[in-house]
């Protein structure tokens, strides 16, 4: 008889899970998916600021070295700023000096060449263009002369950094076919025909130098990668970092060679932190209790001692509409960074409408007079008791230099700077 099969049986073999044991592990799967998801989302925006940041620098910036670029460090003449200038600010490391100093030496600043305070400005504005041809510019500087003007200004440094004229201490060449002008012969032939050279420069907005030197660079996340005030299809671009000891040392260089070569006063715009898309990811590094405020001031008196030294002056470029404002990008109030203004009251700067700190006005350019004086009117008691007027005229029009000179007059704002592409003086 063949011997039977046992068949062996489990306890647990008719158990039925129960409906919270399977909701339990319902519920374990939604956490790890969640927590999976949680992760590679936090990677992403990172990972991707890398790559664009890769991308754009590789766009705008593709050779590896630039031995053509001077380092700041190497520039002739380095002066260290007054103990009194900065506040005390975290130490950074130091900057390579291994490219040679130029050889040849800046100029020695002019005598007498200081603007006396209180000096009655009415300038008017010439373009690269003009400065190129010494022909063209003694026949502008003869019509400005038969206008009654005293001063004319020119432009320095644009707001993507490039140098317009011929500089030693320039961080990357002009781009192909933009010819810098000779600022020296420019000043030289200004001052000849009875009037003062004024040059205008941005400071800290200036992609090109920051992408020479990531130690000048605002940074993305604390990262060693460019933050961009954009995304980079948009054409987002870096800028320098008020911060940073490399990038105020090299715009004080470029001050005080600008009044080395003959321009008597230096306009400073753009002395700001960034503006744009993502600033919460925008930092600067070890900022220790410097406020804004504080780091863009400290900036103005390094640079006006500078150029001080050198028998040059020092205005700050204020637009009217940031004085209402008052934004973070310059750590509030930007009327309380110098003593020395330029008021931009260009109605063109507000837009079709403007409405801030209690000021609104619509269409401000269908009657610029009227605007400028309404934004005197706001502004009473908040400027300084001496200023320059700065006012930009898109359409080249003869009759708003006009109305807005009169509203001026009228105010006895006796300094102001006319900026025209085509000025047509009256």
């Amino acid at each position: 008889m063949p011997k039977a099969v046992k068949v062996k049986r489990y306890k647990n073999i008719y158990k039925r899970r129960t409906p919270l044991s399977i909701l339990l592990r319902v519920v374990c799967i939604v956490v790890v998916v969640g927590l999976l998801g949680f992760i590679g989302w936090s990677a992403y925006e990172p990972v991707r600021a890398y790559l664009d940041s890769i991308a754009f620098e590789w766009k705008n910036n593709p050779t590896p070295s630039l031995p053509e670029i001077p380092d700041i460090s190497a520039s002739p003449e380095p002066e260290a700023p007054a103990p009194e200038s900065l506040p005390e600010l975290p130490p950074e490391p130091a900057v390579s000096a291994s490219d040679p100093a130029p050889a040849e030496s800046e100029p020695a600043a002019p005598e007498g060449s200081e603007i006396p305070s209180g000096t009655q400005l009415r300038g008017a504005y010439l373009p690269v263009s003009d400065l190129l041809d010494p022909n063209l510019l003694a026949a502008r500087l003869s019509d400005f002369q038969e206008a009654g003007y005293t001063a004319v200004l020119v432009d320095l440094k644009d707001a993507n950094g490039s140098l317009l004229y011929r500089s030693k201490r320039g961080r990357i060449p002009l781009e192909e076919g933009v010819t810098p002008y000779d600022l020296s012969a420019a000043c030289e032939q200004i001052r000849a025909a009875g009037m003062l050279p004024i040059g205008r420069m941005h400071t800290f907005r200036d992609y090109t130098a920051a992408l020479s030197d990531n130690n000048m660079a605002v940074q993305y996340l604390d990262t060693r990668e460019h933050w961009l005030d954009n995304s980079r299809e948009k054409g987002g671009k870096p800028w320098l970092n008020p911060y940073s000891e490399q990038a105020r040392a090299y715009l004080v260089g470029l001050a005080e060679e600008a009044v080395s070569m003959g321009v008597e006063q230096i306009l400073l715009d753009s002395v700001m932190f960034p503006v744009g898309v993502r600033l919460d990811a925008a930092t600067y590094g070890e900022t220790g209790d410097v406020s804004r405020s504080e780091v863009l001031s400290a900036f103005v008196r390094q640079v006006s001692s500078a150029v001080s030294a050198k028998g040059g002056t020092v205005s700050l470029i204020v637009r009217a509409a940031d004085v209402f404002s008052n934004p973070d990008s310059l750590g509030g109030d930007p009327l309380v960074l110098s003593d020395q203004i330029t008021l931009n009251l260009s109605p063109a700067v507000l837009g079709e409408n403007f409405s801030a700190g209690g000021f609104t006005v619509e269409h401000p350019m269908q009657d610029p007079g009227d605007t400028v004086q309404r934004m005197l009117d706001a502004l009473s008691g908040r400027l300084p008791g001496q200023f320059t007027a700065l006012i930009q005229d898109p359409n080249n029009s003869t009759a708003m230099v006009q109305a807005v000179q009169e509203v001026l007059k009228e105010n006895g704002v006796e300094s102001y700077l006319i900026v025209q592409e085509s000025p047509n003086p009256n």
